[in-house]
C-alpha cells in the first residue's frame, strides 16, 4: 500500500508506523489517517513550534541553505515520533482481525506496550534535542506554558456546611 502524506508532506503514515515498528500489515494507513491523527499531529507540532510550517517550506524549496534543509529535516523527523507516539496512545482503537474472523481489541497482545512507548519516547526526545540545536539560540521558539495555580474561595463553609 502507498503511503498518505501527513501535514503536507512533512511525514507520511509509513514513517509514523515505522517508528512504531510496525507497518500497514499490522495497521492500514487508511485506518491510521480515519483516527484523525493528522489533526492532533498539527496541533502539537504548532504547540511545540509555533512557525514549523514556515521552516519546513523553507527547507524544501530547490534554493534553500544546508541549514534550512537540515531544520526541515529535523522538523519531520519530530513529526513522525510525534505520530507514532499518538498512534500509540491510541492503542484500542486499533483492532485485529483474529484467525477465526472476529474483531477483537486484543490488536496488540503480543506486542509489550511498556516497551514500544519506551522506544518512541527516546526517539521523540532525540529528533527534538536535534531539533533544538539547529534552531537560533538567541531565537528561542516560544511555548504557552498554562499556569495551574488559581486561587479558589469556597462558597460554603467545609465545617458547618452553609453558605457563607
Amino acid at each position: 500500500m502507498t503511503a498518505i502524506a501527513v501535514l503536507q508532506g512533512m511525514t507520511d503514515t509509513q514513517a509514523i508506523l515505522g517508528c512504531a515498528g510496525m507497518s500497514s500489515g499490522d495497521i492500514s494507513d487508511a485506518r491510521l489517517m480515519a483516527s484523525q491523527i493528522e489533526d492532533d499531529l498539527m496541533l502539537i507540532m504548532f504547540d511545540r513550534l509555533p512557525e514549523f510550517e514556515t521552516l519546513w517550506e523553507l527547507g524544501s524549496l530547490p534554493d534553500s541553505t544546508p541549514e534550512q534543509k537540515r531544520v526541515a529535516t529535523a522538523i519531520s523527523t519530530c513529526a513522525k515520533w510525534e505520530g507514532a507516539a499518538l498512534m500509540a496512545s491510541r492503542w484500542l482503537t486499533f483492532k485485529q482481525l483474529v484467525t477465526d474472523g472476529k474483531v477483537r481489541n486484543d490488536r496488540f497482545g503480543s506486542m509489550d506496550l511498556k516497551e514500544m512507548q519506551a522506544n518512541i519516547e527516546a526517539g521523540r526526545l532525540r529528533a527534538w534535542g536535534f531539533l533544538l540545536k539547529l534552531m537560533d539560540p538567541d531565537n528561542p521558539p516560544t511555548v504557552a506554558v498554562p499556569n495551574f495555580f488559581g486561587k479558589v474561595t469556597p462558597l460554603t463553609d467545609p465545617v458547618t456546611d452553609t453558605d457563607i
